[in-house]
């Protein structure tokens, strides 16, 4: 089973739609995003994935009212909020800002999905995997990116979505 894993996508509708035509493609079954969708007309196109979602509000979520009316329960307050959605069961920590999050809620998770800083990031510690996709806007750093996490493996792979006018 994969887990389409994305972040910080600012209401930037053609890398919001690339990225979910991305997640089509690649046949996920389920996606996760770790805040900063900023609006509920965004919302929308995130649910063109025709998959379960689980978000999270980051810090320019400004249109928590909209965003809830579109993604219903599946959106969560900060500063995280704990998911373990598929088989084998494994506890998913998903957040926007990690460093509003005690480092020793790690030790009671398998996975830790995070945005914010907007940088690629896969790195383990101890028995948890920590994931930020990076930025789905492309806005920050000029690469749109997002990241598939195989459930069974956990394996990740990182994918840069080519936005139009990308920088090289």
């Amino acid at each position: 089973m994969k887990i389409g894993i994305m972040s910080d996508s600012h209401d930037n509708l053609t890398a919001i739609r690339l990225a979910v035509k991305f997640f089509r493609q690649a046949g996920i079954s389920y996606l996760m995003h770790a805040g900063d969708i900023v609006a509920s007309f965004s919302a929308t196109e995130i649910l063109a994935a025709s998959v379960p979602v689980t978000a999270v509000f980051g810090n320019n979520d400004g249109e928590k009212a909209g965003l809830r009316d579109i993604l219903g329960s599946s959106v969560f307050e900060p500063p995280y909020a704990f998911v373990t959605p598929f088989e084998p069961k494994r506890k998913i920590l998903i957040t926007h800002d990690l460093s509003k999050v005690d480092k020793k809620l790690y030790e009671e998770v398998d996975i830790v999905i995070h945005g914010h800083t907007h940088k690629v990031s896969v790195v383990t510690e101890g028995k948890t995997k920590i994931i930020n996709p990076g930025e789905t806007c492309g806005w920050l750093y000029g690469k749109s990116s997002v990241i598939i996490l195989d459930w069974e493996t956990l394996e990740t792979e990182v994918h840069h979505i080519a936005l139009p006018g990308d920088r090289k």
